[in-house]
């Protein structure tokens, strides 16, 4: 349970939907009830047989209503899921009583109960952990795609309403895994929690996700030996060691980060811009912008990227593509970096030395850049403007060219 929940709750978090598994496990109240009814039913024994199996139909109907709802419905994800809440814990309470069972039964599946878990139960919870990991981890590329950029995965002809699902249907089947054990409404801090103590000492979507599957592991164990030892809930136990570290690490991310603020080094310097003063933000730093803006300040061609990113990679730093055109994209909005459009229609980047104006001469083979300053060409825009009436001119003059290397091997080669 604390080694699956956290993969799930990576991807969740990465698309806003914290409060998805919450809202599943609402849902899964209802299916336990209808489970517990239909075991009284067919005279079973105990009745709760079927709760479980219930459980996992219902929530995973649910997940899959939700996110159609969200892809395809007039009313707002938010308040869909919110219907869904109440309506499920409110079927839940009302099924469970026409099956004759009492609210004390409802509470062990609530708010979870290590002693009410079977042998049976053990073994399908371990059969539908591995499921989860076999489809998180196997799937973490696409996934992280849609998780990341939905319209940029699309692009890449991925099958995103598939993968949707695939999620929501993941998510169901993760609180049916921490139901008995955590309880359906505590289950979503185990997925979300330990990714959100990630989250604060790492950057890296891989990192974030195995770290966060150890903590949830670190939880789950301390809190059961915990209650083992002292008369507690173990969902509540391991809900509460979840939230005192997130606090914990928080603090103390808090305090370095105070400590090292005057000698972090700063990427960009803000305030550049092209003929005029720019009131832009300084970015915050990040990893992965740092590793970005080195590989741009070491070199004098402007490049894609693709290039960069497959630098980074050569230079053994994991970081997306999706990443890189991000970083890219808020490094020139704040001045750190110059973008042109190549004669192929392409954008490339370079770290420019210039704080002043300025235009490129620019090699469209090899790439070698020359920064020049506009002189006459600024003089005679500036007069033409004049004349057409025309105030607060902008522009931007990029030269393509070959450069003296490229000419002389066109030479040698004629």
């Amino acid at each position: 349970m604390g080694l699956a929940a956290p993969v799930v709750g990576t991807y969740l978090v990465q698309r806003g939907l914290a409060l998805l598994g919450d809202g599943i496990g609402h849902i899964a109240l209802t299916g336990i009830a209808l489970g517990w009814l239909a075991g009284a039913a067919a005279n079973v024994t105990p009745h709760d047989t079927w709760a479980v199996p219930g459980a996992i139909i219902i929530s995973v109907l649910g997940a899959v209503m939700i996110e159609v709802i969200r892809a395809n419905g007039r009313t707002r994800g938010d308040v869909a899921l919110a219907i869904l809440f109440y309506g499920g814990i409110a079927g839940g309470v009302i099924l469970i009583s026409v099956a004759g069972g009492t609210t004390t039964n409802l509470n062990s599946y609530l708010f979870g109960s290590i002693s009410t878990v079977s042998v049976s139960d053990a073994w399908f919870t371990i059969a539908l952990a591995t499921l989860v990991l076999l489809v998180g981890l196997g799937l973490r590329g696409p996934l992280f795609a849609l998780c990341h950029d939905e319209e940029f995965a699309r692009a890449c002809g991925l099958p995103t309403s598939a993968l949707n699902v695939l999620v929501a249907v993941v998510a169901a089947l993760t609180v049916s895994v921490s139901m008995r054990v955590v309880g359906a409404l505590l289950v979503s801090a185990v997925m979300i929690v330990p990714v959100a103590i990630a989250q604060l000492v790492s950057h890296s979507f891989a990192r974030t996700m195995y770290l966060a599957m150890g903590l949830g592991v670190v939880a789950c164990v301390s809190g059961l030996t915990i209650t083992y030892l002292v008369a507690a809930s173990p969902g509540a136990m391991i809900v509460v060691l979840l939230v005192g570290g997130y606090a914990v690490v928080a603090l103390l991310s808090g305090l370095l980060q105070f400590v090292s603020r005057s000698r972090r080094h700063r990427i960009t310097s803000g305030g550049r811009s092209r003929g005029a003063s720019s009131t832009a933000q300084r970015p915050r730093a990040t990893r992965q912008r740092a590793a970005v803006a080195d590989i741009l300040t070491r070199t004098d061609e402007f490049r894609s990227a693709q290039q960069i990113h497959s630098a980074l990679e050569a230079e053994g730093t994991k970081v997306g593509l999706a990443t890189v055109y991000r970083n890219l994209q808020t490094l020139a909005e704040s001045g750190a970096v110059d973008q042109v459009r190549s004669a192929e229609g392409e954008v490339l980047y370079r770290a420019c030395e210039r704080q002043e104006h300025h235009h490129h001469i620019v090699c469209r083979r090899c790439g070698y850049t020359v920064e020049v300053a506009g002189g006459e060409l600024e003089e005679w825009i500036q007069r033409v403007s004049t004349q057409q009436g025309f105030t607060q001119m902008e522009h931007t003059a990029e030269f393509f060219g070959l450069c003296a290397a490229c000419s002389a091997q066109d030479t040698s080669q004629d």
